[in-house]
This record gives C-alpha cells, structure tokens and sequence, in this order.
C-alpha cells in the first residue's frame, strides 16, 4: 500500500492520462464520423467463463480481453456492438460502432445500415 500522498498523486497522474487520452480521441472524431472495430479480440466462449480458454493461464483478467470496447467507457464515446456473422465453428462475432460525442444517431444509421446489407435476424448459433 502506498503512502496517502504517493497515492493521491498516482490517482490525480491517471486521471490527467484519463484527460489526455478523451482529448486524443476528440481529435480523431474531428476527421472520421464513426471508427468500426471488431467487439472482441477472440472468438465466443461459453458463458460459464470470465476468461477464453486461451487466457486462462496467462496473467491476464476480465478486462483485458475486452479492450477494444474499454477504452470508449474512459472517454464516454458512444458505441454500439452489432452481430456481424460468425466464425467458422457458427459462434457468433460482434461489431464495435463508435461515433462522436452526443451522436448516437449516426451509430442506428450506420447499424441500420449493415443489418440490411447483412441480414443477421433469423440466424442463431447453435445452442449446445
């Protein structure tokens, strides 16, 4: 544990890293109306797990396999994930749709958008 004044300016260095990082991507958002990424970096697993079974025995938690959804709960970018298909073993895959401050109306247009082109509805992946 560390002292309380180490500690406080730890806290106050991450949360001025917090600031950096929300001010970099409000300049992103200034040239590109919407950043796509996948939801996750694997693969589904079942749900009974907080970690895919390729982690397990690695050092890394909850959070870390999630980072591509992580950061824009630090910058509080507004996204969406969509279903976009599945893998090869009929598991199914998430979109990340991640728009500018106050614009979630371009991230339903741009969902709206891939549905129809990718109709998803009546697809189901099997349930063991």
């Amino acid at each position: 544990m560390l002292p309380a004044g180490q500690a406080l300016e730890q806290y106050y260095t991450n949360v001025f890293k917090r600031y950096e990082f929300r001010e970099k991507t409000r300049q992103f958002f200034e040239k590109y109306d919407l950043l796509l990424s996948p939801t996750l970096p694997v693969p589904a697993f079942d749900v009974n797990r907080d970690l895919p079974i390729e982690l397990e025995k690695s050092d890394r938690n909850v959070v870390s396999w999630a980072y591509y959804t992580y950061a824009f709960n630090l910058t509080g970018q507004p996204a969406a994930s969509i279903p976009a298909g599945f893998t090869k073993s009929k598991l199914p895959v998430g979109l990340q749709i991640v728009g500018r401050t106050h614009q979630e109306v371009d991230i339903f247009r741009a969902a709206a958008v891939f549905e129809q082109a990718q109709p998803w509805a009546d697809r189901r992946p099997p349930i063991n």
